[in-house]
Parts: structure tokens; C-alpha cells; sequence
């Protein structure tokens, strides 16, 4: 019965962060899959990016994509949705497994577990990098059992594994990888060793070799680790403040381990420590990486826990030791059956949920891109960075090859500079804001509430067309009024302007 609700409460956190279909850059992965899917191979050069096409490009999410086209091909957005909320599910189930195995205590594994996926709430989309956190938490207990018993050849081949899949996934497999060398790097009550660490070194870096780019992925690496500092507009890449309750959950975590480091400082090695809260900062400096910092900071937490609770227990002395100590008895003394009463109810509720909403209202442009089609307005539209995938959906067959390509898109790796530079000066409607507009076609598909629709609006050489929601939400598409003219179909009545360019 205890490993019943236990296994309920992780899958009830898993669900809980699950919502319906929101971001933006599934749409182009799942083109990728297709593309994968029919011709049997990876491409070597990017396919859908107007000013790119021809050039070098890996699509190191591969394995993740052809599961995303699959899903969307065989059960459309209710496979999409499964797949995000088996997800969560494993993320969840893995961190408290993790963290359980971690402190040799089920009831704190679970708690640390339950706050680390809660935690990642903001941060959880159906996307390859949320895959990466849960070989993070694989990665960290695997490391544990080599830093209390030593590189045998099992753990080695299961590093070596967790990195393939790592590789393959995702480019960030080198944050798994520093981490982990600090992590097993010395033995408790031994002398430092170098001989552990460079056996995880190479089965870790071995495994990231293993890849159809055999591992060119650190070629794509290398170009792309400026981008956090180049590319600030991107929600994801932006530093957190207290205004993102997730980073209240970084720094709760951060303060807890401080505290009670304080209380007994022998209990964790300086070099994790020092790692740890590098990471840490690393994810309040760069949002997408404070997932990472919630799965290491709470690991140190049940190492802390697993090295000094019996010695809290005996001592008996007051502090946050002792109260998380009485916590966890609290816990174990209620009914099992409670929590898995509880778990079941949250299960029950967000399924329903979920199956009402698959995919959220007004979080993609369809209708605007469905106005597009209509009046083949798709060549070079002139869009929003963030809404480049779904047109790259839109504009792509069930093969996955492009009908139109786009002006710019979510892969920050392949857009041209000139385009990226063009694009933030239309971003915030600022004087050269006209530039990025060259680009494209004398179509312009962007967000209402922004300021380039306040200009363009109110610019006499330009015709909104299109427009859906309120001001403050959805889409609209302006034209140039040379292609108003052109298009017999779309009524004047649409425009500010008339039809032979008078104000």
C-alpha cells in the first residue's frame, strides 16, 4: 500500500504541472519528425528558414521529434497531449525516486520530489529539453551510487546510456556532465581520487558521440553558447526576478540548504556545494536552466538528509534539521490510504481537465495563418520569432516539406544575423523598425497587443486585413498597400486606407 500511494502522489505532481498544449516551439519539431519519418534520415541542412535554407543544421532533438510527429499523425492533438502528461508523470515518479534513493528515506525523497516537480510548473512544456531533467535526476543517481561505491562497470554503462539518450535529445548534456564530476569526485572519509572522475568523463562523453552527427552536436554547441546573452527578448533566456514565483522556489531551496549546511557544515563537500549554488545562479541568470537548479539544490538537500539524520535524531537539538525531522514523522504517522485518496482525486480532476482543453485558447495563431492560406498570403510573411514554428507547421505537408518558408523562426541557431538584428528593431517599434519588414513579402502576421501593429496601423502605407481577439490579445495581419490593390478578394472595408493608397 505504502509503494501504491507513493507511486500516486509522484504521478498526481506530474499532472498537476501538466497543462494543455502551449508552446510554441512544438510545431516546428514536430515538422522535423515528419521530414525524419519520410525520407529515413536526418537532414544536414536547414529546409524551412527563407534566409537559411541551404545552410548547415542538425537536428539534434531528433528522437524526440519523430515521437512528436508520430503522436500527431496517428491521434492529433490528444496524442500530443498523452505524451506531455506521460511526461510529467516519468519526470515527477523520477524525482522523487531519485531523491528517495538519494536521502535512504522514502517520505523526505518524495517531499523534495513533490517541491521540484511543483517547481518546474512555469517551466514544463512538451518540448526535448523538459526530457533533459529527468536524465539530470538519472544522471545524479547514478553518480551517488558511483560516489558511494565506486565506477563499477554497471554504472559506467548506465552513465554511458543516460548520455546517448542525453545527446540525442537535447545540446545541454554538458551541464550533466560538470555536475556529475564534482558530484562522485571525492569519496566520503577517502582521499581525492582522479581515477573515478575520468572513468565518468569518458562514459559520459563517450555517450554523447553516439549520435547520427557523431556528435557534431558540440560543433552546434559552441555556436550556439552565446545565445542566452544574445537573444534576451526570448522569454526562456531571460534572467528571473521575484516577479517569476519559480524562482521563489529556487531561492526557498537555496535557503533551506544553506541553513542547514550552517547547522552541521561537515555534512556536504565544499566542491558540491560551490557547484550547486553555481547552478543555481545559473538558472536565476538564464530562466531556461532553474529547472536544473530545483533537481540539484533539492539532490543536496536529501544528501544533507541521508549523511545527518540520525545524528539529528539522537542529538535532539532545535533547528531546521529538527523541524524537518518532525515533519517527516508527522508524515509517516497519517494514514497511507489518505494520501492515496488525495492523489487519486488530483489525478481524477486534471484528467478532466486536460481532456476538456487540449490545447489553449488563443496560445497559436490559427486563425490569422488560416486567413493567410486562404488568400495564399504564406510566401515571406513577416512574423513574430516565437509564432515562426507554427507557421513552419502550417506551411508544411504531412512529409514535413515546406510549402513557404518563413522569415524567422524559433531555432535560434539558424536565423540569419541581419534578420535577428532587423527583427528586434521591429520587436520594440523602434526607428529602424521598418528593416525587418524588407525582409518579407509586403505581409505582416503580429501580435495586436505589440507596438509594430500600433505603427503599422496607423502608417498609410500599410492595411490591416486581419485582426482577431481585443487589443490586448490575438493576431493581426497587415499588408502593404501595393498588395491590397492586388488582391480583389479582400474587401476595402478591412483597410484604413483606400484601395488606391489615399489616406
Amino acid at each position: 500500500m505504502k509503494t501504491a500511494a507513493w507511486v500516486l502522489i509522484g504521478a498526481a505532481a506530474g499532472l498537476y504541472i501538466c497543462g494543455s498544449l502551449v508552446d510554441v516551439d512544438l510545431w516546428w519539431h514536430i515538422v522535423v519528425g515528419r521530414w525524419i519519418l519520410h525520407h529515413h534520415s536526418l537532414p544536414t541542412v536547414d529546409l524551412w528558414n527563407y534566409y537559411s535554407s541551404g545552410e548547415p543544421w542538425r537536428a539534434y532533438s531528433w528522437s524526440n521529434e519523430v515521437v512528436y510527429a508520430w503522436a500527431d499523425a496517428a491521434y492529433g492533438t490528444t496524442g500530443l497531449l498523452t505524451c506531455k502528461a506521460a511526461l510529467a508523470v516519468v519526470l515527477s515518479l523520477v524525482l522523487c525516486l531519485c531523491f528517495s534513493k538519494v536521502a535512504q528515506d522514502y517520505i523526505v525523497g518524495a517531499l523534495l520530489g513533490v517541491v521540484a516537480t511543483a517547481a518546474c510548473y512555469a517551466h514544463f512544456v512538451l518540448r526535448p529539453q523538459t526530457l533533459t531533467w529527468v536524465l539530470f535526476a538519472l544522471a545524479i543517481l547514478i553518480g551517488e551510487n558511483i560516489y558511494r561505491n565506486g565506477p563499477k562497470a554497471k554504472s559506467l554503462a548506465a552513465i554511458f546510456a543516460v548520455f546517448v539518450v542525453w545527446a540525442n535529445t537535447h545540446l545541454s548534456a554538458i551541464v550533466g556532465i560538470c555536475f556529475l564530476l564534482v558530484w562522485v569526485g571525492r569519496y566520503r572519509e577517502r582521499p581525492f581520487r582522479i581515477k573515478p572522475i575520468l572513468l565518468v568523463l569518458a562514459a559520459a562523453f563517450a555517450g554523447t558521440l553516439v549520435t547520427p552527427y557523431f556528435g557534431g552536436e558540440w560543433l552546434t554547441l559552441a555556436g550556439k553558447v552565446s545565445h542566452p546573452l544574445t537573444h534576451r527578448n526570448i522569454v526562456e533566456f531571460r534572467a528571473a526576478t521575484f516577479a517569476d514565483f519559480s524562482a521563489a522556489f529556487l531561492i526557498l531551496l537555496l535557503i533551506l540548504l544553506l541553513r542547514l549546511v550552517h547547522e552541521r557544515p561537515a555534512a556536504l563537500e565544499l566542491p558540491v556545494l560551490a557547484a550547486g549554488s553555481m547552478l543555481a545562479y545559473g538558472g536565476l541568470a538564464v530562466m531556461k536552466f532553474l529547472p536544473f537548479g530545483y533537481i540539484v539544490l533539492a539532490a543536496m538537500i536529501a544528501r544533507y538528509w541521508r549523511e545527518e539524520s540520525e545524528t539529528i535524531a539522537s542529538a535532539d537539538l532545535p533547528g531546521l534539521g529538527d523541524a524537518l525531522l518532525k515533519l517527516r514523522v508527522l508524515l509517516a504517522r497519517l494514514p497511507t490510504a489518505v494520501f492515496a485518496l488525495l492523489a487519486l482525486l488530483v489525478i481524477a480532476q486534471k484528467l478532466l481537465e486536460l481532456n476538456e482543453e487540449r490545447v489553449r485558447p488563443g496560445a497559436f495563431p490559427e486563425a490569422a495563418v488560416s486567413f493567410l492560406q486562404n488568400h495564399d498570403l504564406g510566401e515571406k510573411v513577416s512574423n513574430v520569432f516565437g509564432d515562426g514554428g507554427y507557421l513552419i507547421y502550417s506551411f508544411s505537408n504531412s512529409e514535413g516539406s515546406p510549402k513557404h518558408k518563413v522569415v524567422v523562426d524559433g531555432r535560434t541557431n539558424v536565423n540569419s544575423p541581419d534578420v535577428v538584428e532587423a527583427y528586434q528593431e521591429a520587436l520594440y517599434g523602434r526607428a529602424d523598425w521598418s528593416k525587418y519588414l524588407e525582409f518579407g513579402n509586403d505581409v505582416v502576421l503580429w501580435r495586436s497587443k505589440w507596438p509594430l501593429a500600433s505603427i503599422l496601423e496607423e502608417h498609410p502605407d500599410w492595411c490591416r486585413v486581419y485582426f482577431d481577439g481585443g487589443v490586448s490579445s490575438g493576431w493581426s495581419v497587415f499588408l502593404h498597400v501595393r498588395r491590397v490593390q492586388s488582391l480583389k478578394d479582400i474587401e476595402p472595408r478591412f483597410c484604413r486606407i483606400s484601395t488606391d493608397g489615399a489616406a
